[in-house]
């Protein structure tokens, strides 16, 4: 008996005010658990053990084309030194000792994802299934869908999950960063060497999914707003 694709709503871009942050700090670093490693990582585990990971698999669609929300580094993109896979990054972050996966996705969202304005009372999204799950065995940039057998003491387990966002809100970037949609068929197409392991793999998590795409319903406002989400778009 064949089992139904669940589904997942996905709105349009347009719905979606994307804010700069409002700190004009620029953090430094902070691509280290997509790329590669930092000294201070070291320290970290042999303090706390291995690092636990959770990231965000967050859809919008623009003209019906599903895209991925990414945090865009723009210290990463201007230097040219870090390789292309270090620029972009799932919205989430690290989970702090005793911290559940979901609590700690919940604590990194509600970061990014807020109101439009005092008249919405409230701004909830949906953490959804668990998707897929990497593993770091050592202190490189190397990481695997499995735990490698030999490895004892695996240095990071990144989990990531599906994220509904509501059909609308405001997204707010970190301190150095830009919130971009990136169509899926791009990171299927340019995968590993672009986008990295992780992010490269999403697209094929997703074909067991129904993507639900849900138009706006104020067809003026797409018209007005069509310049500035193509800002947002790569190709």
């Amino acid at each position: 008996m064949a089992v139904a694709s669940p589904d997942w709503q996905v709105y349009d871009l347009c719905n979606y005010d994307m804010q700069p942050s409002r700190s004009n700090s620029v953090e430094k670093g902070n691509l280290r658990s997509l790329g590669v490693p930092r000294r201070s990582w070291l320290d970290a585990w042999q303090k706390e053990g291995m690092r636990r990971t959770v990231y965000a698999v967050v859809l919008c669609h623009f003209d019906e084309l599903p895209c991925l929300l990414l945090s865009d580094s723009l210290e990463a993109s201007q230097s040219g030194v870090q390789p292309a896979w270090c620029r972009y990054r799932l919205l989430g972050g690290k989970v702090a000792p005793g911290e559940s996966d979901i609590e700690c996705l919940n604590r990194k969202l509600r970061r990014c994802i807020l109101r439009v304005d005092e008249k919405q009372s409230k701004c909830e999204w949906t953490v959804g299934e668990k998707l897929f799950t990497f593993w770091r065995p050592e202190f490189d940039e190397f990481v695997y869908p499995y735990l490698p057998s030999y490895v004892q003491r695996p240095k990071e387990c990144i989990s990531v999950y599906q994220v509904v966002l509501p059909h609308k809100c405001v997204l707010r970037s970190r301190p150095g960063c830009e919130i971009r949609s990136i169509p899926l068929t791009t990171i299927y197409k340019e995968g590993v060497s672009e986008f990295g392991k992780v992010i490269s793999a999403i697209p094929q998590a997703l074909s067991r999914f129904n993507l639900k795409l849900y138009a706006t319903v104020k067809t003026h406002r797409r018209e007005s707003q069509s310049a500035a989400s193509r800002k947002r778009i790569r190709y």
